[in-house]
């Protein structure tokens, strides 16, 4: 028995010493209300929601790193009606200051020009208010691979989607017809930063491409950002102006607002957003958002107050 013991503190030790795996685990949560300007009825409701991340990587002997993820999630969405595991799509190799994700993932360059939400999924995923004209690729979503690398200053990736249909989860086919490509570019200037994203999905008979330009620029203390995204889809076009403005009143308090006007064929939108999140220290913060729409769509005001956590 002792012997045993031995042998199994050896190996243990062993591991301990020559591993290079790591496993993290972190999590987060958010609890707040929701008032709904656009509802009949039920304007107003509590929601919350939360998740675990398991974050698993490696990094072999010549230095690559080797990472993907899974967890736990059940967010504040009144649609998600029951947790949900996710994740295990999507692996990283990350060496020589370039990065190659494969897996099921979003393409880049979809929506460099469209800049003027400032409000996070909270205050989005619930209330009814919404815009009919909008300036998004109908797919943006597949598996493929985004490779991400470096140029002087300037950060390039590109995007290619070898099966971008509803059901690429984990498996996708190489010679679906339905596929994706992205291309993005940003350029600091000192203290401007440029920005160029072009991205196109094909399912085989449509073909839709989105055109994004956009321009940070750092002001009066915070960062002022403008955009311009363009859409064409073979029924219709989409344009969107869109700009934000960022900055810190100290420390700890942040404050944000967006603007965007969007025209899709014969209907006009209007966005307007704001974001006030404050931390309390320990990963906690308090947040207040406002989402208001008007034009084309289901018009009104949604605002959210509430607390974020991670653990």
């Amino acid at each position: 028995m002792k012997k045993l013991l031995a042998l199994t503190s050896a190996i243990i030790a062993g591991f301990a010493t020559t591993a290079q795996a790591e496993v993290a685990v972190s999590g987060s949560g958010t609890i707040g209300v929701i008032n709904d300007g656009a509802a009949s009825t039920g304007k107003t409701s509590v929601q919350m929601g939360s998740a675990v991340s398991f974050a698993l990587s490696t990094t072999t002997s010549n230095g690559m790193t080797i990472s993907t993820s899974m967890g736990l999630t059940r967010t504040t969405s009144t649609a998600d009606t029951a947790g949900t595991v996710g994740g295990g799509e999507v692996f990283t190799f990350a060496t020589s200051g370039a990065t190659f994700t494969v897996g099921n993932h979003k393409i880049t360059g979809r929506d460099t020009g469209a800049v003027g939400s400032v409000v996070s999924d909270f205050v989005v995923g619930t209330p009814t208010v919404a815009s009919t004209a909008e300036v998004d690729l109908d797919v943006v979503k597949g598996q493929g691979f985004t490779l991400a690398t470096s140029a002087g200053s300037a950060s390039v990736a590109f995007s290619y989607l070898w099966d971008a249909s509803p059901n690429a989860d984990n498996l996708g086919k190489t010679d679906a017809s339905d596929t994706g490509f992205g291309f993005s570019a940003s350029m600091p200037m000192g203290a401007l930063t440029l920005g160029l994203g072009y991205a196109g999905h094909d399912d085989g008979t449509n073909n839709d491409t989105t055109t994004g330009v956009s321009a940070a620029y750092a002001i009066g203390g915070g960062t002022l950002t403008v955009g311009y995204q363009s859409t064409t889809e073979p029924s219709n076009s989409a344009t969107q102006t869109s700009g934000n403005y960022s900055t810190s009143l100290d420390a700890d308090t942040s404050v944000k607002v967006g603007y965007s006007t969007t025209k899709e064929g014969s209907n006009s939108s209007t966005r307007t957003t704001a974001a006030l999140s404050r931390s309390l220290g320990g990963g906690a913060s308090v947040f207040a958002e406002i989402d208001n729409r008007s034009g084309a769509g289901t018009t009104g005001t949604a605002f959210a107050l509430g607390t974020s956590v991670s653990f």
